[in-house]
């Protein structure tokens, strides 16, 4: 699995930019295969992160080209500043380990 994480700034709009990113960003998500979760995260002092994970690096890499591109279209022009900014930062990686209620994985290569 592969995960997207990206640091933006927000403003006191903030939930409504997030409902607005759950109804429209959401269903682009879900229309790219392999989703397997996404959180958006209010850390405060106005700032958000996003994390996002898909099973492989080009559909995490189809979700980073398709954010990118449903910000700038859509959530820049209707909120403005700091909406219509490029994220803090951002990074990609592959996943190495998980851990839910009926899961525990370690996909990382043994070691001789």
């Amino acid at each position: 699995m592969y995960a997207a994480i990206y640091r933006f700034k927000t403003d006191h709009r903030a939930q409504h930019v997030v409902r607005h990113g759950h109804d429209e960003l959401g269903d682009i998500m879900r229309s790219i295969p392999g989703l397997v979760s996404h959180y958006v995260i209010d850390v405060g002092n106005d700032q958000a992160v996003i994390f996002a994970v898909y099973h492989t690096e080009a559909q995490i890499q189809q979700f980073h080209e398709a954010a990118l591109n449903w910000i700038e279209k859509k959530v820049a022009p209707q909120w403005g500043p700091p909406y219509d900014q490029p994220p803090l930062d951002f990074s990609f990686g592959h996943v190495d380990s998980r851990n839910t209620q009926t899961e525990r994985h370690l996909d990382v290569a043994s070691k001789p």
